[in-house]
């Protein structure tokens, strides 16, 4: 062991993997909302590209046009613009749900994860005021937080499975939806 690393419990791991399952879960939720079709969400680290989870989605024309204006400058609609946000912060967003993390502390600037710095920086890059990031923060805030059981049972279920398709979140997310 270097004197970088150190030495955590298994309890430990598994608080940190569960927040990872937590996480993806909203975004996968938060993308359910905006009506996209999430393809998989997974728990299992990818070492390649320096992240834990990931939630991803199926390519469609909206997830297209906000890639060529985040990655080759085309100027993407504010509706884009508000998908792209929201559906960025929401892993963020669900960690404060369950948790009970403070969720003004991003309006403060103090952000939790890299999506969350992705996603400001995004507003930034196109000029558009951060004042209008915090009102879609709080907007997705709202958007999530009755949705918190089915967050907690897809995260859940990704703690068994490590990987799931986004069609059994989904199935998952309409279950809780309408009541269990």
């Amino acid at each position: 062991m270097t004197m970088t690393q150190k030495e955590i419990t298994y309890d430990e791991a598994y608080a940190f993997i569960y927040i990872t399952a937590v996480h993806e879960a909203g975004h996968a939720v938060m993308n359910f909302l905006w009506r996209s079709t999430v393809d998989s969400i997974t728990i299992i680290p990818d070492e390649d590209r320096g992240r834990g989870g990931c939630c991803r989605l199926k390519k469609t024309k909206k997830l297209e046009r906000v890639c060529k204006a985040l990655f080759y400058g085309e100027k993407p609609t504010l509706r884009d613009m508000e998908y792209y946000f929201q559906s960025s912060m929401a892993g963020e967003i669900a960690e404060h749900l369950v948790f009970g993390k403070d969720p003004t502390a991003v309006l403060n600037g103090k952000y939790v994860s890299s999506d969350t710095d992705k996603a400001f920086e995004a507003v930034r890059a196109l000029d558009l005021p951060d004042e209008w990031a915090y009102s879609l923060y709080v907007d997705a805030l709202f958007k999530l937080e009755p949705h918190v059981t089915a967050i907690k049972k897809i995260a859940d279920e990704l703690m068994v499975l490590e990987k799931m398709s986004g069609a059994l979140a989904r199935k998952i997310f309409v279950k809780e939806r309408s009541g269990g």
